[in-house]
């Protein structure tokens, strides 16, 4: 899928992008899928991101996964990734089943012109039927000119415009109702697979609980508040949720960058 966004009519801009495409009379014995959530048919279009850094999260509820998978047979997912547009600044993806966040990822940094579709650094992982899904997308109203100063950033197609989705690459194949590609979305008129959408204004770029790169064995830990993490990053009792990760001190991300550079040296020899 390749997107133009050529809002000033620019004449003589040319494209070499393409795809090369496979057919074959033998099917793969066992075929992938994808999964989309959050909010992949831009139901938002026209609402306003907000002014600043904010926050916007849907839920989906386990009645989707429980009408789209087989009864006990789970899907894996070998690949996850976040769309937003030039105020996207960090995304998160939490699944939940019986309760307990199983699984949890995010990108940390987001640069639309690198890369719309930022793929998580992860193993694959499996979705049960039953299990639900928290997606938050957080925006810097800020960080971008391409919109002016007296004019709102609103969600919608556009580059300048914002969007929210989660993709999830899996296998094997399944069919929502026998026919339709896996979606759990925002607005989506099948209620078993209509997401919950609420958002908010943050005051200030702590509350984004950037990680970094941060390792944890605690799959909750992307989702504790600031006060319910000591000092020393180990994760504390709580009852709230959603919850996110203290980041690390100044003091630990160097020396992880620098243990990082050291490592990749010596790779290179």
């Amino acid at each position: 899928e390749i997107h133009y966004n050529n809002p000033e009519f620019v004449e003589g801009i040319l494209d070499s992008s393409g795809i090369r495409i496979y057919w074959t009379s033998k099917p793969r014995s066992i075929e992938t899928g994808g999964f989309s959530t959050a909010d992949p048919r831009t139901s938002l279009a026209g609402q306003e991101v907000g002014e600043g850094l904010s926050q916007h999260t849907f839920d989906c509820p386990a009645s989707c996964t429980t009408l789209s998978l087989g009864p006990g047979e789970p899907i894996t997912v070998f690949r996850e990734t976040f769309h937003m547009h030039e105020s996207g600044m960090r995304a998160t993806s939490v699944i939940i089943r019986d309760g307990e966040i199983v699984h949890s990822s995010s990108v940390e940094f987001f640069d639309f012109e690198q890369s719309g579709n930022l793929a998580v650094q992860q193993e694959p992982f499996q979705i049960y039927p039953g299990d639900s899904f928290q997606t938050s997308c957080f925006y810097d109203n800020r960080k971008s000119s391409s919109t002016a100063s007296d004019e709102a950033r609103t969600f919608g197609f556009a580059s300048q415009e914002e969007m929210c989705i989660t993709s999830f690459s899996y296998f094997p194949r399944q069919r929502l109702l026998g026919r339709f590609s896996l979606v759990c979305a925002y607005n989506l008129g099948l209620p078993a697979c209509a997401a919950d959408y609420h958002a908010s204004l943050l005051s200030s770029p702590a509350e984004l609980h950037r990680t970094f790169g941060l390792k944890t064995n605690n799959p909750e830990a992307i989702c504790l508040a600031p006060s319910e993490v000591d000092n020393t990053n180990n994760v504390a009792s709580s009852e709230g949720f959603p919850r996110q990760y203290a980041p690390p001190s100044t003091q630990t991300t160097m020396m992880m960058m620098t243990l990082g550079l050291a490592v990749t040296l010596a790779n290179l020899n």
